[in-house]
């Protein structure tokens, strides 16, 4: 949840949820995942891309990596394209919203593993429209969660 700075807060009772286990956020990398195939193919060819596209979508994909080889593990990623696992989180946010794709950025990835048992394999993304980003209105943020 995003508190405005300046804003009276108080602590509140967890409840019966249990709070999540602290733990050291140490691994990162310097290289973002690129764009799902299917993805790729949407916001390059519409919403209603030909076989091929999804054909030279893949391709590129292969190339990214073989050239890059693939990503270490993580458990959080700032910004860059988002884990698909079922639908893509910004695609669902501009669906949701009747906007274009262009307006809509990935804000964070947590990757919540054993952290939420509800979710298997879970991951939950945050969007937000690019404008609402440069205004710091983070109060305008979505939350997408997704389950392998």
């Amino acid at each position: 949840m995003h508190v405005p700075e300046g804003s009276a807060a108080v602590a509140r009772p967890v409840g019966e949820r249990v709070p999540f286990t602290a733990k050291q956020a140490t691994r990162s990398y310097r290289r973002l995942e690129p764009q799902s195939c299917e993805s790729f193919a949407v916001d390059r060819w519409g919403p209603a891309p030909e076989d091929e596209h999804f054909e030279l979508a893949e391709e590129l994909d292969d190339a990214w990596r073989e050239v890059y080889g693939l990503p270490p593990g993580w458990d959080l990623q700032i910004g860059g394209h988002p884990i698909v696992l079922q639908n893509d989180p910004v695609h669902w946010a501009r669906e949701k919203a009747g906007e274009e794709a262009e307006d809509w950025a990935l804000l964070a990835t947590w990757r919540c593993g054993d952290d939420v048992e509800e979710l298997d394999g879970g991951v939950i993304h945050w969007v937000l429209r690019r404008r609402d980003l440069a205004a710091l209105r983070f109060d305008r943020v979505h939350r997408y969660t997704d389950m392998a």
